[in-house]
């Protein structure tokens, strides 16, 4: 087995914490100055994304912004990324504030910013029906109040009122209950974010001869959420089908997901 004790650090401090959620709404704006990626840039930095995703980044213009920029325009307080439509000039923006190398050792950001970019796209350039069939199937009123947010120096972190983070309600974090577009890109995210561990590996931690009474399941939970996920609440595989539909997700993204979606919830009855 793989050096367990890195790979879970990794997990839950290293790389689950590179995406932090600002508290502040942004102005939607780009410094005049920036120049978006061409197609082969795109290529080269999103090339491991599914066809899907990538569709729509061709069609947004995709910024690396200097920190100074993102901050000063976008006003984020995180290192990952920020996707909006311009409505006045009709078009969907995606920013990051990092090198184009750095990003390529995080695909779960790349694909979270790519997620947001193609429910844009479906909205107001295809005008699909996607985000009104996500709407029916989460059956969820989105509303910042359902959770509790905790905030130091501008950074924040979401929790169910019950202080608990573990994915409920159909959403795969407390975070999602804010928007529908934030619970479309959680999910989508996770092709990036569930090769960091196997489930076997948890299982072993807690099940095996080497169980470690001092990790609570919980934050396992809440750093890899479609794991623990109650596969009796069916709106978590509904989603995963609507998105392969739409073609957030190729048919081997879909089938892993749902291979792994619940098959660590028991852990949480004990």
């Amino acid at each position: 087995m793989k050096n367990l004790k890195n790979i879970l650090a990794g997990g839950l401090f290293g790389i689950s914490s590179f995406f932090f959620t600002q508290c502040s709404q942004d102005p939607h704006s780009v410094p005049k100055n920036s120049a978006p990626l061409t197609k082969e840039e795109i290529n080269h930095v999103f090339g491991d994304l599914n066809p899907g995703l990538k569709e729509a980044l061709y069609s947004s213009k995709v910024y690396f912004l200097k920190n100074e920029d993102f901050l000063e325009h976008l006003e984020n307080k995180y290192l990952g990324g920020h996707t909006f439509y311009d409505a006045l000039n009709k078009e969907i923006n995606v920013c990051f504030p990092i090198g184009k190398d750095s990003l390529k050792n995080f695909k779960y950001v790349r694909a979270h910013e790519s997620a947001h970019a193609r429910n844009y796209y479906l909205d107001y350039f295809l005008n699909s029906n996607f985000s009104d069939e996500w709407k029916q199937i989460a059956n969820f009123e989105y509303d910042l109040n359902k959770v509790t947010v905790l905030e130091e120096s501008g950074i924040c972190t979401f929790f169910w009122k019950d202080g608990a983070s573990e994915p409920k309600y159909g959403l795969i974090k407390p975070y999602s209950a804010t928007n529908i577009r934030e619970d479309v890109a959680n999910f989508v995210e996770l092709i990036g974010r569930n090769s960091f561990l196997n489930p076997e590996d948890i299982s072993y931690l807690f099940e095996g001869e080497t169980k470690n009474e001092g990790i609570l399941i919980k934050d396992y939970a809440s750093s890899f959420p479609l794991h623990f996920a109650d596969t009796t609440d069916h709106r978590y595989q509904k989603k995963l089908d609507l998105l392969k539909e739409y073609n957030f997700l190729t048919n081997e993204e879909h089938k892993k997901l749902t291979k792994d979606l619940g098959s660590l919830n028991y852990l949480l009855k004990k």
